[in-house]
């Protein structure tokens, strides 16, 4: 399945002040950029400590990683909105989120195509070539 894009909710690296998670997200950002994949962030802060957080972890040029940004939102599913503003059907993006748990609300849009976010930032290669549908 060819995928066409990404979705992610990263807010526990915005949490995290190590060197090491702030090398592995650099990389893990750069190969999605220059894989050619649009990014969307989605997270539960709100957008003023979200920007604080991404120029913490990654500087000035954070935020440049990605395509769109879906700060906290209380009316409907994130990832509802994130397949909209992607124009994007939802069995070609894949989520990539904190732990399991976390894929119910992707898995509520449509997406089936999960991959953690520990997985991902130790991946050197490209990762999403060979994603798999998370329901086995």
């Amino acid at each position: 399945m060819a995928i066409e894009a990404i979705v992610a909710n990263m807010d526990p690296v915005w949490n995290a002040r190590s060197a090491n998670t702030n090398a592995a997200l650099k990389r893990f950002l750069q190969n999605v950029r220059d894989d050619g994949y649009p990014l969307l962030l989605v997270s539960d802060l709100n957008a003023a400590r979200l920007n604080d957080a991404i120029t913490e972890q990654l500087g000035d040029e954070g935020i440049s990683f990605f395509s769109s940004i879906l700060a906290s939102a209380e009316t409907e599913s994130r990832y509802a909105v994130a397949l909209h503003t992607l124009a994007t059907p939802a069995h070609r993006v894949v989520a990539v989120g904190a732990e399991e748990g976390g894929f119910e609300e992707a898995r509520s849009s449509g997406i089936t195509q999960c991959v953690a976010l520990k997985d991902a930032l130790q991946q050197e290669a490209a990762l999403f070539g060979s994603t798999c549908s998370s329901d086995q």
